[in-house]
């Protein structure tokens, strides 16, 4: 009992509050800023506490080195404070591939809320999932599994989720699929790739899925190398590259490209909206399948393509109506059966050669280049036609070839992937986020080849092995393929870009993997983008100058040629020192530098520009004192900016006591209680501002009034013996006068006493009983309980002091 009286006593000043008005204080928000910078482990001892201590728009750097364990897996409890469009909230390695997670950084959630938030250079060694989120950006990322063997697991998953961009980035291992998009929306691939080495899983396995997911963007996305089936699960089980399933609408499979893989290239089942333009399909199982049972209605185009060496099919529809698949301006080279079952409309412009058989179930186009139409052209040596190659590398068409500008638009018959799609760190619907960026239509000039982070995905792809001693079948190495030991024909070392330009046999462009005019071989230049910067816009113009610093790239074998420095793709300035002004703000600049032999390399730098420090303390004025009571006194007083308050007084100069209040107000207001009657006090107000600049006023002084007689009032001013029943005559409410019983119960009633005021306070006593073995009641609010229950009580009492002074009503009393 005395327990419970001890919690109703610490709810009394809301009671008391209940009874007294008091004055209304205005509260200035002050908005909070933007963009600091903090350091893992330096700030911060995992990822949990470090998305714990961040607002919105903060960065965080993770130094280089490993980080195991559920503190560095965030989840649904524990995620990113969101950022804004202007103010990302970047989650970053402080190098590239340097921060690694080995059991992932970001976990399956049921419910989570982050908006605006980048991920940087993560390097991940357990499935990532990220669920009911949007606008969120993973850039330079990549993921694998540590454990396989847990089933119908995913390198990365996007679940719920809207407007997704991951760029950059790769997976390996996949024990089911290496990236997946499902149930959620407008959603971006922009230069991942993707490699299916040991696969435990038994249900459909894939590359890139897209499963119940609607306006998605594949571009320049690479699958290559998933060259041993014997490792995985059944035949009817091996889902494409690239999945496209359970109705999937608005997916658009763009400059993509698939080498040496035992699965086929693209479909499943998609709904309309579904294309394959500008992609090379060399070496797989089979090309474009796709099914009508889950969706097709509206059929699908796959235009400007290069299909090669591949065992089954080039492009197949089956299982009935699918409405109009559209084939044009496609190379098929040495297929099993290069069309098959389509209902073509206009299919045109093809180039079919060598190949088992051309058209199955459909007919050859009249601007086709087949023996249908007495018009074959040999794609790589030209026979036939014209006589110069068309295709001496899989990404590009030779110019004067017969393929060279004849397609049905006026561009080349397959594909052409030279330069970068989409705009480097665009979102869905961001200017550029679908446009090839060749220097036209207000687009960057972006060159797609060396690859992006070549270097680092072939270190990370080289270093799986699987062995597993209960089976007959040799270890499975990733020293394979374009990971393989040895050089290219170009003279320097295998890359991703010397092994996809080479893989007809021919060697890679100088233009393209940088080698010298001999087959020299070629080292990347390194490109350094000097260190972090945090400057302050120091006149308050929004922007300040910033000199950016090249100084530390260099080329190993060579020189360093060019410094481009670009902001969201777009380029700022040249040279190894520019100085260029820069907005209030973070930005991400990134320097790309390019060797004497060609070869580009990159580095980010991260600037971050304050708004003006503050070194200016409140102007206070209108300082005076008010309200004087025998033992009280208000102060007020104005300050020019918004700050907190304090009084200080006492009775002399060195005052000794004091008042204040947090809250950042330019009207201030505090009220000094517990004064001496008829005393002459000292004070002085003190203002601090956001910037911690102080200002203190003069010393001021006022006089508490004289003790006077107190008037003694009856008790039936107070009604005092009055028993209040809920809904009874004097309540008609049942809410007591400003107390109410949580429910009304046999016997309910307050009794309100006057206990007399005896010269220095005056009191009430008031009451609560009940028949109930139990009481709740609550305050004035009749929404908040102010007493819990008291096991085995039936009446509960409290007092209510008064200050001496306040002004007891003739009436019964009121509140």
């Amino acid at each position: 009992m005395k327990s419970e009286f001890k919690k109703f006593v610490g709810k009394l000043p809301r009671i008391v509050l209940a009874i007294i008005i008091l004055p209304i204080v205005s509260i200035l928000f002050v908005p909070i800023a933007w963009a600091t910078t903090y350091y893992m482990p330096d700030d911060f001892p995992n990822l949990r506490s470090a998305v714990a201590g961040m607002e919105g728009g903060d960065t965080l750097i993770i130094r280089d080195g490993i980080y195991p364990g559920s503190n560095n897996v965030l989840w649904q409890f524990a995620l990113p404070p969101s950022g804004t469009s202007d103010h990302f909230t970047r989650i970053r390695a402080e190098h590239d591939g340097k921060a690694i997670f080995p059991d992932g950084f970001l976990a399956m959630s049921n419910v989570a809320d982050q908006h605006y938030v980048i991920y940087e250079g993560l390097t991940s060694r357990s499935s990532v999932t990220i669920s009911g989120a949007d606008h969120v950006k993973f850039l330079r990322c990549s993921f694998t599994m540590n454990v396989p063997e847990l089933s119908n697991s995913n390198c990365f998953s996007i679940v719920g989720s809207s407007y997704i961009l991951i760029e950059d980035c790769w997976a390996w291992n996949g024990n089911h699929y290496g990236f997946l998009a499902y149930q959620s929306d407008h959603i971006i691939f922009r230069r991942c790739v993707v490699r299916l080495d040991k696969v435990f899983c038994t249900h459909p396995m894939a590359g890139f899925s897209i499963y119940t997911t609607n306006h998605v963007l594949l571009q320049n996305c690479i699958a290559i190398d998933g060259d041993h089936d014997e490792y995985w699960s059944g035949y009817n089980e091996r889902g494409p590259s690239f999945y496209v399933h359970h109705g999937s609408q608005d997916v658009i499979i763009d400059s993509c490209i698939s080498i040496n893989n035992k699965n086929y290239f693209a479909g499943g089942a998609p709904n309309s909206g579904f294309n394959v333009r500008n992609c090379v399909v060399w070496n797989t199982d089979s090309g474009v399948v796709t099914r009508n049972d889950q969706g097709l209605a509206g059929g699908y185009n796959v235009e400007h393509c290069t299909f090669g060496n591949i065992r089954n099919l080039g492009v197949e529809a089956w299982g009935g109506t699918v409405g109009t698949v559209h084939v044009s301006d496609s190379i098929f080279y040495n297929i099993g059966t290069a069309l098959k079952n389509h209902e073509l409309d206009g299919s045109d412009y093809n180039v079919l050669y060598n190949n088992g058989t051309n058209y199955q179930n459909c007919s050859s186009g009249i601007h086709d280049y087949s023996d249908s139409n007495s018009k074959e052209v040999d794609p790589l040596d030209g026979n036939l036609g014209n006589g110069r190659s068309g295709l001496k590398y899989l990404p590009r068409i030779e110019d004067g070839s017969d393929f060279d500008g004849t397609a049905n638009d006026g561009n080349n018959r397959g594909a052409t992937i030279i330069k970068r799609m989409g705009k480097t760190g665009t979102l869905w619907g961001e200017f550029g986020y679908d446009l090839l960026q060749d220097g036209t239509n207000g687009q960057a000039d972006e060159n797609l080849w060396p690859f992006p982070n070549e270097n680092r995905i072939r270190q990370d792809m080289r270093s799986y092995y699987y062995d597993d001693p209960n089976d007959s079948l040799p270890p499975l190495s990733g020293s394979r393929g374009f990971c393989a030991d040895g050089t290219g024909l170009y003279g320097g070392p295998i890359t991703l870009t010397s092994y996809i330009w080479e893989y007809l046999g021919n060697p890679c462009p100088s233009d393209i993997c940088g080698s010298g005019s001999g087959g020299s071989n070629n080292e990347l230049p390194v490109a350094s983008a000097g260190s972090d910067q945090t400057i302050t816009d120091t006149d308050g113009n929004g922007n300040e100058p910033v000199t950016l610093d090249g100084s530390g790239s260099h080329d190993p074998d060579g020189t360093i040629v060019s410094y481009t420095w670009l902001e969201n793709g777009n380029q700022v300035a040249t040279g190894v020192n520019p100085t260029i002004n820069l907005s209030v703000g973070t930005h991400i600049i990134t320097l790309r530098v390019q060797d004497n032999a060609g070869a580009t390399a990159t580095d980010t730098v991260q600037i971050t520009v304050n708004s003006p420090t503050d070194t200016t303390p409140p102007a206070i004025t209108a300082v005076q004192s008010s309200g004087i009571t025998t033992t009280t006194a208000i102060i007020t007083w104005t300050t020019d900016e918004p700050a907190d308050s304090k009084v200080k007084f006492g009775l002399t100069q060195t005052y000794g006591q004091e008042f204040s209040d947090q809250a950042l107000v330019t009207s201030h207001q505090v009220t000094l209680t517990g004064l001496t009657p008829n005393t002459t006090y000292n004070y002085q107000v003190e203002s601090t501002d956001s910037n911690s600049n102080t200002a203190s006023s003069s010393n001021y002084s006022f006089t508490t009034n004289e003790q006077g007689s107190v008037v003694m009032h009856t008790l039936q001013d107070f009604e005092d013996g009055v028993l209040w029943q809920p809904g009874g005559s004097q309540d008609p409410t049942g809410n007591g006068r400003g107390w109410a019983f949580l429910s009304t119960g046999t016997g309910d009633k307050i009794e309100i006493d006057n206990i007399g005021a005896d010269g220095t306070s005056h009191s009430l006593k008031i009451t609560f009983a009940s028949l109930n073995d139990t009481i709740y009641f609550r305050s004035d609010d009749k929404t908040r309980d102010h007493m819990p229950e008291a096991a085995g009580a039936n009446r509960m009492s409290f007092y209510v002091r008064f200050p001496e002074g306040f002004p007891i009503q003739t009436q019964p009393f009121r509140y």
